[in-house]
């Protein structure tokens, strides 16, 4: 499947708009040793997310 440039895009917000919701969402219930790591784990996910929405182009 070839994606242009604004799916590609499309891909990455929204990889990253649901990534941040999840945090927020989680912000409450966790210490925040858990905190840095859940959102070292997002950003890494949002990462590889974008190299593969750059690979699929």
């Amino acid at each position: 499947m070839i994606m242009s440039s604004y799916q590609t895009e499309s891909l990455y917000v929204s990889t990253l708009r649901y990534s941040v919701l999840y945090f927020f969402l989680l912000n409450a219930n966790v210490e925040e040793e858990e905190k840095m790591r859940l959102l070292e784990d997002i950003v890494i996910s949002v990462k590889e997310a974008h190299a593969l929405a750059k690979t699929i182009v």
